[in-house]
């Protein structure tokens, strides 16, 4: 069992536009460089509850360092996902993994995803996590908890990595369409025999960060930008400028810290197509950030694929 801290914090309501908090602007080379005006957004709404999504694997939100285990949230998938079969999931426990009188009749966690256009929303699929009056967690308010067109049939077995963080839960299969052929797509997916070159892709980024390069970073990352600028319906620079990178790398009161990728695991999204390295249950990167106290105030956390034979940064 995992115990994680959590900040006392009011209930929060907030919205972004880009997805996964502390992860990236990453790249990827667009068959169609056209600014889009479909998206695929998300939705994650939780009520005194622990709860994390997956979209692809890809952690997408959670609320664990929310006391109250309460937010609603919103946000853009469009380019963590692909035509055709997409997965998605989440998890929900106890507020206090110690304590599970913090799991309530009222607990809840539900990750909605509509398709989007400037006229229009169609609600795409629901996952509803919720407590029954035993104090069971139960996902039969989902949607068309069977499957139907589009929507697989919701999936209540528990992987070993659930059950280690004691979190219940609930995953299915959707298909989507009219999305962009992302570069990640048709990457090659990632082997053990890759780990060398992986290990010299984060030397370079490394590198360029501890020199505070941040034209060569803005390259490094130009595949990321241009597609979540496509995602976003905004240009590559604006992604680019839009984030802390070039900010944190350029100031003089944080040093990077020396790259150790011992302690790391690699981990793998999109059927091994995406990876990086990453530790805990927050998936710390490598990457960091130290300020004068000691502490680690930025940490940059980028996806990589393997684009033909080459580690390139994608998200």
């Amino acid at each position: 069992m995992m115990d994680w801290k959590r900040k006392t914090q009011l209930i929060v309501v907030f919205c972004c536009n880009c997805v996964l908090f502390n992860f990236l602007f990453g790249v990827s080379f667009l068959r169609a460089e056209t600014m889009s005006d479909m998206k695929y957004l998300v939705s994650f709404n939780t009520k005194r509850s622990a709860c994390m999504a997956k979209v692809n694997d890809f952690p997408v939100i959670d609320n664990l360092t929310y006391a109250s285990g309460t937010i609603s949230t919103g946000f853009n998938i469009t380019s963590f996902v692909e035509n055709g079969e997409n997965s998605i999931e989440i998890r929900m426990g106890s507020i206090d993994p110690n304590d599970k009188n913090t799991l309530y009749l009222d607990s809840m966690c539900q990750l909605t995803i509509t398709k989007d256009t400037a006229n229009s929303s169609q609600e795409v699929t629901s996952l509803i996590l919720s407590v029954d009056k035993k104090g069971n967690i139960k996902a039969s308010s989902s949607s068309n908890y069977d499957g139907l067109l589009n929507e697989g049939r919701v999936d209540e077995s528990q992987s070993a990595e659930s059950k280690e963080q004691d979190l219940y839960r609930v995953g299915r299969k959707i298909t989507l369409s009219g999305l962009p052929t992302w570069a990640w797509v048709h990457a090659t997916p990632v082997s053990e025999n890759d780990l060398p070159k992986i290990r010299s892709a984060y030397k370079e980024v490394w590198s360029v960060m501890k020199s505070r390069d941040v034209n060569m970073l803005k390259k490094l990352t130009v595949i990321s930008s241009k597609e979540m600028g496509v995602a976003e319906g905004v240009s590559a620079d604006t992604i680019f400028e839009s984030y802390d990178l070039p900010e944190k790398v350029l100031d003089k009161n944080l040093s990077l810290i020396d790259l150790e990728l011992e302690p790391y695991k690699l981990i793998t999204y999109c059927n091994g197509r995406v990876f990086r390295f990453w530790r805990g249950i927050y998936q710390i990167s490598p990457l960091k950030f130290q300020d004068s106290d000691g502490d680690f105030p930025y940490s940059y956390n980028p996806y990589f694929s393997i684009i033909d034979g080459k580690v390139v940064i994608v998200r």
